[in-house]
Formats: structure tokens, sequence, C-alpha cells
């Protein structure tokens, strides 16, 4: 799951590279700012994949409970991307209208929007074949789709912007191809794992009880998710005002942010499936396994990002542009990079507890409060200008922690997300 992860951000990078070695920097500010409002549509609707994989986890031991968890999911998908992409012209006029973006940036990103929002469809069912594969514990089905969408939106990443010259339009048509022959390949997964498992049983499909159950987690992480979202596209919109050179800077270097999201993440998903499984089989002593378990592989990858990010990350910088005044720039302000995993480090592992036990009250909680704390450091230190903007990220991360923390303290004391008197034997 950690290389599942990472397979993301590389991603991130190559469009940064590509875009970042074309004439101007507001090729790399645009998509940027349209990779940020594309994200912020679809990371929005991706509670589905968190979901899928907790109640696919909780059920795997049923099989038939579990194709039912992945017919809800998929109907799920198709309903809200048709929304999605029925609503794409308001959406995308209040999006741009609320950004005030210089000339040239904004119209290099519209396109980009333009184009990538008719991916919504493949992304949201690619989500859901991921968050299903993962709850019934295939950790390889979701690597390989990863890696095959990411591999081919690379490839013609490189190939339509750099042979064929459709720079902006050329990163937007990449990523529209590239999820829909994952799509493909993810439906040809879901048959290979479909067909050893017992003749299917539709009763039960249309339950109302666990379409609530499904719309509860979902309505939870929808609303968590959307503020996490809000979080980078504040961060990205509030860049925008320092000018196009910190705005491409900043898009270097939330590079290293997502490696570190991604990496960290491989754990959390690893938590998300074994304490979805602990629930269901109401086993506390492998829930207390795993959760010491990636709590210390996740403090080992935090080491070893420091490291990297210290030792390579002005390298990284120079690699992905060729623009003196954004690499000289970016340097600036790679210190708060370096030190970011170690802000990271719980709020992503709790991440994993707190779906696969789907606590996902908590989640929302705890986001509303850390929002208002990044909110509150920004207006405070917003004169400090970009260092000002990282200050009130890290802050962010820091309230995420604490909030967690103390929300699975609470569970704990009041009888713990896996009861101790339930214990298998």
């Amino acid at each position: 799951m950690t290389l599942t992860g990472l397979a993301t951000p590389m991603l991130g990078m190559v469009d940064t590279f590509v875009m970042g070695h074309l004439e101007a920097a507001y090729y790399l500010g645009a998509v940027a700012v349209g990779s940020t409002l594309i994200q912020l549509l679809f990371w929005g609707v991706g509670f589905l994949r968190m979901s899928t994989t907790a109640l696919a986890a909780q059920a795997s031991h049923d099989s038939n409970k579990a194709r039912l968890v992945l017919l809800r999911s998929l109907v799920s998908a198709v309903l809200i991307s048709t929304v999605v992409v029925l609503l794409r012209e308001p959406l995308q006029h209040v999006s741009y209208t609320l950004l005030a973006l210089e000339q040239e940036i904004n119209l290099h990103s519209q396109l980009y929007f333009e184009i990538c929002i008719w991916s919504m469809p493949a992304v949201l069912l690619n989500m859901v074949i991921w968050g299903w594969c993962l709850g019934m514990q295939n950790a390889r089905a979701p690597l390989y789709l990863a890696l095959w969408i990411n591999v081919v939106n690379m490839v013609l990443d490189v190939v339509l912007v750099f042979y064929f010259d459709l720079q902006t339009r050329g990163v937007a048509y990449a990523f529209l191809v590239a999820n829909y022959s994952g799509l493909l390949l993810g439906v040809w997964i879901l048959r290979r794992m479909l067909q050893p498992m017992p003749r299917m049983t539709m009763h039960g499909l249309w339950d109302a009880l666990a379409w609530k159950n499904l719309f509860v987690v979902n309505h939870h992480l929808f609303v968590r998710t959307i503020l996490l979202l809000f979080s980078f596209a504040f961060f990205m919109a509030q860049g925008a005002d320092f000018g196009a050179i910190v705005l491409a800077a900043n898009a270097v270097l939330i590079n290293f942010f997502y490696i570190t999201a991604y990496g960290m993440d491989g754990f959390a998903h690893g938590l998300e499936v074994l304490c979805g499984r602990a629930v269901g089989m109401r086993d506390r002593q492998l829930f207390e396994r795993v959760i010491a378990s990636a709590l210390f592989w996740c403090i080992l990858i935090g080491i070893l990002l420091i490291g990297f990010f210290a030792g390579a990350g002005t390298f990284i910088i120079d690699w992905l542009t060729s623009l003196p005044e954004v690499q000289s720039a970016a340097s600036v302000y790679l210190p708060w990079l370096i030190a970011l995993p170690v802000f990271c480090l719980l709020p992503f592992l709790m991440d994993g507890l707190f779906i696969g036990t789907t606590r996902t009250r908590e989640m929302r909680n705890s986001m509303v409060l850390s929002i208002g704390v990044y909110l509150a450091i920004w207006f405070v230190t917003g004169s400090l200008g970009n260092h000002g903007l990282w200050l009130a990220l890290t802050g962010f991360m820091i309230a995420r922690s604490l909030t967690l923390g103390y929300y699975s303290w609470q569970i704990e004391r009041s009888g713990g997300f896996v009861p101790r008197n339930l214990l298998s034997s």
C-alpha cells in the first residue's frame, strides 16, 4: 500500500516537471490551481473509497455481504459522478470567480479543468474498486491499478506536452485517458476476484439499514474530506496572491508534502483494513498488534523522509523546474517541508484507525476544529507572507494530531474501539 500511495505523488511530480520546463511560470501555476480544484472535486467524494474499504473489511468474512457493499458503492459512484458532470459549468464559474487569478493563469487553469472534469465517472468507479479490493485484503490489485493509471498518465504527459506541444491541454488529456484505461483494468481485476466466490444472492441489496449505514459513514467522511481539501485549496489560493513565482514555488514544494502523505498513507490504509477486520471479528489482540506495528513503521518512514528531504531537497527542486526564479523561491521555503513529516505522522496514521473502525463522526469533528485553528493562525501570521502560510498549514497538522488523539483517548476510556471483554480466543 505504501508503493501504491507513492505512485500518486510521482504523477504530480511528472506534471510539475513537464510544466516546470516550459518557458513561463504561469503554466506551472495554472496546472497547480487547476489540479487543486479537480482534486477538491474528486477527492471531495473520495469518502467512497474510505467507506467501501471500512465496510468491506468488516464484512470480509462473508463474501455475499462484501459483494453487496461493492454494489452499493458502485451505484453511489455512478449517481454522484453524473450529478457532478451535469453541474460542471456552475462549479467552474463559482470556483474561478472566487479565485480571481491573473489572466494567463486563469485561462490555462480553466482549460485544464474543462477537460479533466470528464474523468469524474472513471475516477469514482476506480476509487470504489480500489477501496473494495483493499477491504478484501488484496493490496496488490490497488497497486497494479495505481501503477497502470500513473504510468499511462506520465507517458502521455511527456508525449503530449513535449512532442505535440499541447501544453496545459496535454496534461489534462493525459489525466483523462489514463483514468478510463485504469477503469478497464479495474473491471478486469474485479472479474478475476469475483469468479471463484460462491454464487451471489441479491437479497439485501436495497436493505434500508445497510444504505443508511453507508450514508451515515459517507456523510461524515464527506464533510471531513471537503474540509481537508479546502485547506489545500485555500493554501494554493492564498499563495496565488503572492504572484506567479511564489505560486509556482508552492506547486513545486507541495510535491514534498504529497510524498510524505502518500508514503505514510500506506500504513493508514493497512490500519483501515486490519482494524476493520478486528472490529468485524471482535478481536482486540489483533487490533492492538496492528496499532503498535503501524506506529513503529510510520516513525521509521518519517525519519527516513526527513533525511531524504534534507539531503536531496535542493536537487529535487532543480529537477522539477528549470526556472531560476522559481528554484530560488522554493529553496527559501524548503525547511518547512523538511520538518513536515514530524507533524504529519499522527494525523495520517489515526485517519486509518478512525476509518477502519467507522468512527467517522469524530474524524469530522476533529477536522472542523483543526480548520478553525488553521484559519486563526493564518489570520495572525498573514503579515509573514508565504512563511505565514506554511506556518498555518503546519499548525493545521498539529491541531489534527491533538484533536484525533483526544477523541481516541475518549473512545478507549469509554469502552474502546474494540471492547476488551470480547477478545477472540
